[in-house]
């Protein structure tokens, strides 16, 4: 995609809609990563473990935990980033467990 054919990605809570995308998305990134970054320090077996656990029904899991919350970045219909986290109650404090950016954007 060039610049100018690029449009403004939405940033917007994660839906159940959203889930087989967002699995495949994070899959994409977590081998992205591995390929260019990990595969010297990091074992193959590990981050094919991690990747496994990025099914749509692992995510169904996470958000049926109210604390648990997630966001996509959307743009031209397709997910080109995401972030999830926890909410530790009514404290007021969350962390963020992950996040990730397409990297062609």
């Amino acid at each position: 995609m060039t610049l100018e054919t690029r449009t403004e990605a939405k940033i917007r809570e994660i839906r159940e809609t959203d889930y087989e995308d967002a699995g495949k998305f994070c899959r994409k990134t977590l081998t992205w990563m591995w390929d260019r970054y990990l595969k010297d320090v990091y074992p193959k077996e590990a981050n094919e473990f991690h990747i496994a656990n990025w099914a749509p029904k692992s995510l169904a899991a996470r958000f049926s935990d109210p604390n648990k919350f997630g966001y996509v970045a959307v743009e031209n219909g397709q997910i080109c980033g995401i972030l999830l986290g926890t909410k530790y109650g009514k404290s007021g404090f969350a962390s963020i467990s992950w996040i990730a950016v397409d990297p062609e954007h």
